[in-house]
């Protein structure tokens, strides 16, 4: 919820090791992260796993990169 109403993120990826255990924690962290984000930010944010758990560090690196460069 917090980094949601810092960042306004319109995804949230769980990537890595842990997502391959996100059915056990993924639905009470969606709830927790509900009820603190601004109801506003959070009605346009998904939350879940990455879906190329390998390369997940890379593109997002990539995509900040990009940001950064205004590309």
């Amino acid at each position: 919820g917090s980094a949601i109403n810092a960042f306004a993120s319109e995804v949230v990826a769980i990537g890595g090791g842990i997502s391959k255990a996100a059915e056990f924690f993924l639905p009470s962290c969606v709830t927790q992260a509900k009820r603190v984000a601004v109801p506003s930010l959070w009605k346009n944010t998904r939350v879940q796993t990455a879906e190329r758990l390998e390369d997940a560090a890379l593109i997002g690196a990539l995509a900040l990169a990009r940001e950064a460069l205004g590309k």
